[in-house]
């Protein structure tokens, strides 16, 4: 493809399986004419995801969706009214998922180093909550790998549960006791389409979290704890098994892209890729540090070019109108990092000639403001 004017290079194109990929599993459904309620595709999808991590499959739980996993994981641990720890520079689904829970969301900055909430500043925020603390939400930067046994440790010491938002995270994500959610929605690496993943070690939650997701039923049909409908359905299960199949072939167009990605902006000073980013792991979400806060400002110029950009996480949750009034930390960090973490289009068919209008449009952008602030002689 030769880049056109008139084209608009989209910051994302999902790529799900095909209707032809899809079909022998939709034949199934018509086979079993069993649609919902932990159908045999559902448990064929969860065999594969507990063997791809090394699992029973009694460990991995099948969802609708991320954010009620979240709140099923909350609160099959937290029955008590109570604070759950929130990074604010994250996206709204995690607020409304402690809200669901019953726990309130308390606001918390992230590591200037990182960019993640880390274990030192959820000790901080423990010490400044308006109330007792139950839960703290670890949020994966993009798709980053979360220290997991660090976050184990916090729980030991202090009590407080802790559930890992791990959205764009299949392939950094590490099982552990705590729970972790993996979006499967169609902007991920692996998706059924919509629905999620809550994957732990332990048995007896993970079995608490499946009853949780069907209206808290036992076997006997009766409701006996918490629950909610979160199930995935056998034709979500259908999308995800045919898209499991087509992960190694995803993965390569998307390294591949990185690759070229970085190369292309290895000389542009004060602009990198997230660390270790099309090197150690893949996502589908493609984003640059910007060493000056001036994410507005290229976002504005890439649209003039026809390229959509975006700050994938906004400004943070304490501006959006429905978590502006929640209790906060000082949120310093998080007001700096938002307009500083810049998403690029990406995505696994993207051609590499559009690649090159995107780096060439971000270099000329930068290359003029440099021009503008030594001829209003301001610091470089």
């Amino acid at each position: 493809m030769v880049f056109r004017e008139t084209d608009e290079i989209a910051i994302m194109r999902p790529a799900l399986p095909d209707a032809d990929r899809i079909h022998r599993f939709l034949s199934k459904i018509d086979e079993n004419r069993w649609y919902s309620n932990h159908g045999p595709l559902v448990i064929e999808l969860e065999t594969k995801i507990s063997n791809h991590f090394g699992l029973k499959r009694e460990n991995v739980v099948t969802v609708s969706n991320g954010t009620l996993a979240l709140a099923v994981a909350l609160r099959c641990q937290v029955n008590a009214p109570g604070y759950c720890l929130v990074p604010a520079w994250t996206f709204v689904g995690c607020a409304h998922a402690v809200n669901l829970s019953g726990l309130k969301p308390f606001l918390c900055d992230v590591s200037p180093d990182t960019g993640q909430f880390t274990v030192k500043e959820a000790f901080n925020a423990i010490e400044k909550s308006p109330g007792p603390v139950r839960a703290v939400l670890p949020v994966g930067l993009f798709g980053e790998p979360l220290p997991t046994e660090e976050w184990q440790q916090f729980e030991q010491e202090t009590g407080v549960k802790v559930v890992f938002d791990c959205a764009a995270g299949f392939d950094t994500f590490l099982p552990s006791s705590p729970p972790g959610m993996i979006s499967l929605h169609a902007t991920k690496l692996f998706s059924a389409g919509e629905g999620a993943l809550l994957i732990t070690t332990n048995g007896d939650l993970a079995d608490n979290m499946r009853r949780a997701t069907n209206f808290g039923f036992s076997v006997n049909k009766v409701s006996e704890h918490w629950g909610l409908n979160a199930k995935m359905s056998e034709y979500a299960a259908a999308v995800a098994l045919a898209d499991f199949d087509y992960l190694p072939h995803k993965r390569e167009q998307l390294f591949s892209r990185a690759k070229y990605y970085r190369e292309a902006i290895s000389n542009f000073e004060g602009v990198e890729l997230q660390k270790g980013f099309g090197r150690d792991w893949i996502a589908t979400f493609l984003n640059v540090w910007l060493e000056k806060p001036n994410a507005p400002e290229i976002i504005k110029n890439f649209t003039k070019h026809r390229i959509e950009s975006r700050l994938w996480w906004g400004r943070g949750l304490h501006h959006h109108p429905e978590f502006h009034k929640l209790d906060r930390m000082n949120l310093s960090v998080t007001n700096k990092l938002a307009p500083s973490f810049l998403g690029l289009p990406f995505w696994m068919d993207l051609p590499l000639t559009d690649i090159d209008h995107v780096v060439s449009t971000f270099q000329k952008f930068l290359e003029e403001e440099l021009l503008i602030r030594k001829k209003n002689k301001l610091p470089p």
